[in-house]
């Protein structure tokens, strides 16, 4: 499967901190070449708990190649304290014109970045209206990647910018 997505700095994460959400914790098995294996752990509000593995694969255009799986959570668990680099999030989520958005809020070494994502067809996310709260979109820029914050985290290179 590919999945097409699109991805801003926040500026104003106000309006999605009242769409549902979950807490996220990621952690990174294998990186290179624009393939990540990644185990995650999502819990929600009332403790709810869904873990997945993810092979990504590189980005082409919007697009990137995607298969995921649920797993059990003690296998989750145990992933997750071998991953050699990790993220920590909120992710808020809302439905708008059959396409996804997410703002994920970071915690730990990547606070305080923002980022929101609209996820859907290739022609509809090219054509997606942005929200006022969007700012620089960031979508080509590698350092922004969940895979590259949890090598490299946004605190050790925020000054820079968007490139």
């Amino acid at each position: 499967m590919t999945e097409f997505e699109r991805k801003f700095v926040v500026t104003d994460p106000g309006p999605a901190t009242a769409w549902s959400y979950e807490e996220l914790a990621q952690g990174y098995l294998f990186t290179r070449h624009g393939y990540a294996l990644r185990v995650r752990s999502a819990t929600a509000p009332d403790g709810a708990r869904v873990c997945t593995m993810t092979l990504k694969g590189p980005r082409s255009g919007l697009g990137r190649p995607e298969a995921e799986w649920e797993i059990p959570a003690a296998d989750a668990d145990a992933l997750l304290a071998e991953a050699t680099g990790s993220v920590a999030k909120r992710r808020h989520t809302l439905f708008v014109d059959d396409l996804m958005w997410t703002v994920d809020i970071f915690t730990g070494a990547n606070a305080p970045l923002v980022l929101a994502e609209v996820e859907g067809p290739e022609a509809s996310v090219a054509a997606a209206e942005i929200p006022p709260w969007c700012g620089q979109e960031v979508t080509t820029d590698p350092r922004y990647t969940n895979a590259a914050l949890s090598a490299q985290p946004y605190g050790t290179w925020a000054a820079e910018g968007p490139v």
